[in-house]
């Protein structure tokens, strides 16, 4: 087994933070912040997800129904997200 490590991914101009076993688990910008310019924090979201899938392992079929409400049912439908909340405070946005 492997331990945390993080890579940095020169085409996409981001490092990737990789837990044990190498999957990424979190990209990091602090070098070259991303800019995204949107109406509101969640397009914003849905913006930085659809241009990182790729490097999260997310399939860009998984973002179709981002502005959908989550399901309160589990059922056999494949995997997708979809936002949840989103919370201010002063001059910050976080989606959920």
């Amino acid at each position: 087994m492997g331990q945390p490590a993080q890579q940095f991914n020169s085409s996409r101009n981001v490092y990737l933070d990789l837990d044990e076993h190498g999957v990424v688990r979190q990209l990091v910008h602090t070098h070259a912040p991303v800019a995204i310019a949107a109406a509101t924090p969640q397009l914003v979201a849905a913006a930085y997800l659809q241009q990182f899938a790729g490097l999260l392992g997310v399939q860009t079929a998984q973002l179709v129904n981002l502005g959908s409400p989550p399901s309160k049912n589990v059922d056999g439908s494949p995997v997708e997200f979809r936002f949840l909340r989103e919370k201010h405070q002063f001059d910050t946005a976080t989606v959920a």
